[in-house]
């Protein structure tokens, strides 16, 4: 196999992300996954594209803000290139507050994100209604951003992958990496289980995986995996309009139907089962917010693991080798910093020198 100018290892939805930006740069690129592209975080993800968090105000939160305003562009540029359907949704989002103490830094929170040009609303009790029928009658006000939004990450990361190996890219699933070859403070190349693919730069972008190949790289990353549990209803049309947030779970509309609540945050190692007691708290909190979803349809139920970190996001080289990037750490947001990540990941190879 002939060498590339960058080896991706992991094929999410960073992972092609990054693919994408450096094979327009005009570097030839190689992502690899142990498994289908795709198929982890990101094919588990809800896909919120959101301004309105509390962490918008910090290094992190601008360059999600950033990483949004990239997404009527990107997926227009994406749709060209690979005619798929990203169910890209510009609804905006709600965030509701039930309880007195929330509700009071509201206005304060709004005026905040309005001087950081974060277009922000806040409704009262009766607006709140109008524009979002199906919240339970005891919310006392809402946060409205108009930028937010959703797509579907499976599309994302498959249009991200046939974008970029039509560009020249080449993917290869089902090729995890087992050991690297090593050269001084450089890589050479990756061990997998047909051979040893030599590349001249390397990007970790393995999502909960990282931790256990930067020890293969005799990196410490700080990253393992924090499950999260999602449940998929099926509604009435336009039942519920907006993504809607009310303390840490929310619900996704989709243009099908279906309507996405999520999501657990769960200590369980890698274990991906769905589980009696995250579905039934999901259901609760789902119901106990959107009254009016009590007719919805069950459909079914998933989990995946996000890749957390102490560190909170990681786009830096490693420590000790002069040819390795990672980019992981992206937790519950990987989706949205999906487009920022390729650019900074770019940016950092053509600035610390090919």
């Amino acid at each position: 196999m002939s060498k590339s100018d960058v080896i991706i290892i992991g094929g999410g939805v960073i992972g092609c992300s990054v693919a994408f930006h450096l094979v327009k740069a005009g570097l030839a690129c190689a992502v690899l996954d142990r498994g289908e592209l795709g198929r982890e975080a990101s094919w588990a993800s809800a896909g919120i594209l959101t301004h309105g968090n509390r962490s918008s105000f910090s290094t992190y939160g601008r360059m999600a803000t950033e990483s949004r305003a990239m997404y009527p562009a990107l997926v227009t540029e994406l749709r060209a290139r690979t005619a798929l359907d990203l169910d890209y949704r510009e609804s905006g989002g709600l965030h509701v507050f039930f309880e007195e103490a929330e509700a009071a830094g509201a206005a304060d929170y709004c005026a905040e994100s309005r001087r950081r040009d974060i277009a922000c609303d806040l409704l009262s009790a009766e607006e709140l209604r109008a524009e979002e029928p199906t919240v339970a009658q005891d919310a006392l006000c809402a946060l409205r951003f108009p930028d937010d939004g959703s797509i579907r990450p499976q599309r994302l990361t498959r249009a991200l992958a046939q974008a970029a190996a039509t560009m020249g890219a080449r993917l290869l699933p089902h090729t995890p990496v087992v050991d690297f070859v090593r050269n001084g403070d450089r890589i050479v190349g990756v061990v997998t289980r047909g051979g040893v693919i030599e590349g001249d730069q390397f990007v970790l972008t393995a999502g909960a995986w990282s931790g256990q190949l930067g020890e293969r790289l005799g990196v410490a990353v700080a990253v393992g995996p924090s499950k999260g549990q999602i449940v998929l209803l099926e509604a009435a049309p336009s039942a519920v309009r907006h993504v809607i947030h009310a303390g840490d779970n929310y619900l996704v509309p989709r243009s099908d139907g279906m309507v996405i609540i999520g999501a657990t945050v769960e200590d369980a190692g890698f274990d991906k089962s769905s589980t009696a007691d995250g579905v039934q708290s999901l259901l609760d909190w789902a119901l106990r917010v959107a009254p009016g979803l009590r007719a919805a349809r069950f459909v079914t139920a998933w989990a995946g693991l996000r890749p957390a970190s102490s560190e909170g996001l990681i786009i830096q080289r490693a420590a000790g080798l002069a040819n390795v990037i990672v980019a992981t750490g992206h937790n519950r947001n990987g989706i949205l910093l999906a487009p920022a990540t390729g650019v900074r990941v770019r940016e950092l190879l053509f600035s610390t020198g090919l």
